[in-house]
């Protein structure tokens, strides 16, 4: 009778309460929604919008290898459309910044991003400034022809360099603001380097012992 007892109070307890059961269901639902909404569908835009900005980087390069500026300012202004349009995918990821060791690189993405956008925006202005000396310093546009060598170019350069200057002062700026997202990242990986080392040491510290 003992015995008989004994494994029926055993049989109790490896039941589960039909409430625990729905809360538990309930909340690994919620994790799958969150995750493909959260995370899945939001990367899957951004992966589409990156490859984008991709081709038109390389677009670029061969606008600037031609030297003609109306189709290097009719790439960057695409480039800056991009960039914007992955800004707004990335606040999708907003929620990484409470998550231990994932904040960080959501930081990173951030100061990055808006080094990008600086700098996009500083070759606009630096396009707009040099535009109305295109014809001076041998660079094709829509009215004129690229002509010269590197030399003769930087000859003629160096002679409209003060006009061209005193319109450069928002490209500054923005090339200030690259330096400083780019300084913030490098200190934010040194730190995470030291931390790393440390994590390291101790490691290995505590397997001698």
């Amino acid at each position: 009778m003992t015995v008989n007892s004994s494994s029926s109070i055993t049989k109790k307890r490896r039941k589960f309460p039909k409430k625990a059961l729905i809360i538990v269901g309930a909340v690994l639902v919620f994790l799958v929604i969150f995750a493909f909404f959260g995370a899945v569908t939001p990367a899957t835009k951004m992966l589409g919008t990156a490859k984008t900005l991709r081709d038109e980087a390389r677009l670029l390069k061969d606008a600037a290898a031609t030297q003609d500026l109306d189709q290097i300012k009719t790439q960057l202004t695409a480039t800056n459309a991009t960039l914007s349009i992955l800004q707004s995918q990335f606040k999708g990821f907003g929620w990484m910044q409470v998550v231990p060791f994932a904040a960080a690189y959501y930081s990173d993405a951030t100061h990055g991003l808006k080094a990008a956008m600086a700098g996009v925006d500083a070759g606009l202005k630096t396009v707009d400034a040099i535009y109305p000396y295109a014809g001076t310093i041998g660079l094709k546009t829509n009215k004129t022809e690229a002509f010269g060598s590197i030399k003769e170019k930087i000859a003629e350069l160096l002679v409209v360099g003060p006009q061209i200057s005193q319109n450069l002062g928002p490209v500054r700026a923005d090339l200030d603001v690259v330096s400083t997202e780019l300084n913030y990242i490098n200190q934010l990986c040194r730190k995470r380097d030291r931390r790393s080392l440390v994590s390291t040491r101790l490691s290995l510290t505590f397997k001698r012992l």
